[in-house]
């Protein structure tokens, strides 16, 4: 039927000149017109007051006229009311305002690149903020460079290595077998390489025992596995079940440790129940006790009914856990967790912030932050809200996996790139910590007698005798020991006697000049430095 406003008309001119009847004292006792309403038109919808009627069965729309023509005036009054309200703030001007308002919601935005996601009548327009862009690794290694106070935060599954591994089945027990039992899955999950792979691993291990730098791993999972995956590595940190738990060489201690201890947890029970009710339901699914959170794994459903059992099922433990005010539930690749609104990776990756500006005394001069699900949207957050969306100062790279709606500024296609980076990183600190070895080698020779510098990256500069010789050499070598560069040396081995070149020295002319003409050079090569 379309839009059919007689019903409304109808509510309104009833009521008001019920009203008027009143206020003039004229017919005041005579009951408000009943309104009957198909229950297929729209009118039904909005007018409460109204008597819903079918019009295809004669039965039900004789009983529903005859009710409405027994009923008493306090009835039709009450029900008068309710449409004469509606009927009053809905007007024509309201009805516009609201068009327009969704139109302009509807529109899309000019902040955003707008991307088409999914296949055939699934096909959907996903935004993506104008500064969302591939991460420039050779930026992250120049910056990587110039700081001397570095944090590395980095999810586990999904960013330093693929999702599709057996040790995500929460199902098995800790050793990685099926209970009861063992077999080639159980094989695999239960020794390091079936958790990360060893080059993987060590790359961490490199980064982490940088004295400059402090990385951290942060997952959902239980600190057993994560035990298993990075026991070996002593220098990384870690963060288990979402930031509960946590250690980190930097506390003084290889324990985990909490900062939530005896905290309250009456909503267990309750949450548990309602998702043994949907698993029930749901085949393929089923729940991971954590030590303070629950975990609903659908990845193993079907794709579709998964999905829409997860969304009816995070609506329906709002409602319910709405009496709690810090609890929250939150929806991933897969999974649906419902756990304390204050435990999250963001909580943990501010709280890491804070402690190592307190060990080490000085702000953190770089910061990689690099994650793939939604329970890493919190780290992104809570270091931009920290630090600035755009921080330079210092230079924050928050990084998703894939490119995808995030809070994070930029995104790498796959863990592969991410591992590639992590080497890169690993690479460019021991070729730093080389350097400094070798520069305080170099800083450290010099002094009153012949000084012997045979180093090939100066260019074989070797001895350069006397005292006053001695005095230059010590100037040089300390100049050396603080460039980034030694490859710009290139001087002539000259081999000099001993002395100050005066009488009963036994050095020849020749020597005598040839140390002069050294000399010069050094002081040539020293200015240049």
């Amino acid at each position: 039927e379309g839009l059919n406003l007689l019903p409304v008309e109808c509510a309104y001119v009833s009521g008001t000149l019920r009203g008027w009847r009143k206020a003039s004292g004229k017919g005041g006792g005579q009951p408000p017109a009943a309104l009957c309403v198909s229950e297929f038109s729209p009118a039904s919808l909005t007018l409460n007051g109204a008597y819903r009627l079918n019009p295809w069965s004669k039965e039900k729309t004789a009983a529903a006229v005859d009710r409405a023509l027994r009923s008493d005036s306090g009835e039709r009054d009450a029900r008068a009311n309710k449409d004469l309200e509606y009927a009053r703030l809905r007007t024509s001007e309201a009805w516009s305002s609201g068009v327009c308002r969704d139109i302009k919601q509807g529109r899309r935005s000019d902040s955003a690149q707008w991307t088409a996601v999914g296949f055939g009548l699934n096909v959907r327009m996903v935004g993506m903020g104008l500064h969302f862009q591939p991460l420039n690794t050779a930026a992250v290694t120049r910056a990587y460079r110039a700081s001397d106070n570095r944090l590395i935060f980095l999810d586990w599954g999904g960013t330093l290595i693929p999702l599709d591994l057996p040790f995500y089945d929460a199902r098995t027990d800790e050793a990685g077998a099926a209970p009861g039992g063992s077999g080639e899955a159980g094989g695999a999950v239960g020794s390091a390489e079936g958790l990360i792979p060893p080059a993987t691993l060590q790359t961490l291990s490199d980064l982490a025992d940088d004295k400059n730098n402090f990385l951290m791993v942060l997952s959902g999972l239980t600190r057993d596995k994560v035990d298993l995956a990075f026991g070996k590595a002593k220098g990384v940190a870690c963060a288990a079940e979402h930031g509960y738990w946590y250690r980190a060489k930097s506390e003084g201690t290889d324990q985990w440790q909490t900062q939530y201890a005896d905290r309250p947890m009456t909503w267990y029970e309750v949450a548990h129940a309602i998702l043994q009710l949907y698993t029930a339901r749901t085949a393929g699914t089923y729940i991971k006790k954590k030590g303070v959170s629950l975990t609903w794994k659908f990845d193993d459903a079907d794709p579709e009914f998964g999905a829409m059992q997860a969304k009816e099922l995070h609506h329906h433990l709002g409602q319910v856990l709405s009496a709690w005010n810090d609890v929250a539930v939150h929806t991933g690749k897969g999974y649906l967790e419902v756990q304390p609104r204050d435990i999250n990776k963001g909580t943990m990756v501010d709280f890491m912030c804070t402690r190592i500006t307190e060990l080490r005394g000085t702000p953190p001069d770089f910061i990689l932050c690099i994650g793939d699900d939604s329970a890493d949207e919190f780290m992104f957050s809570a270091l931009h809200q920290r630090y600035g969306a755009s921080s330079e100062h210092p230079a924050v790279f928050t990084c998703t996996v894939g490119r995808k709606p995030s809070a994070a500024r930029f995104y790498l296609p796959d863990h592969e790139r991410v591992v590639e980076l992590l080497s890169s990183m690993s690479m460019q600190s021991a070729g730093m910590a080389k350097f400094h070895s070798v520069a305080g080698n170099l800083a450290g020779l010099g002094g009153g007698g012949g000084v012997a510098m045979g180093s090939s990256m100066a260019g074989g500069l070797s001895s350069l005798g006397g005292d006053d010789g001695g005095d230059s050499v010590s100037g040089l070598a300390s100049t050396l020991g603080r460039q980034t560069n030694l490859s710009k040396l290139s001087q002539p081995h000259v081999d000099l006697g001993g002395g100050s070149g005066g009488a009963g020295t036994g050095v020849p002319e020749r020597g005598r000049l040839g140390r002069a003409r050294q000399n010069t050079t050094a002081e040539r090569s020293s200015t240049k430095l």
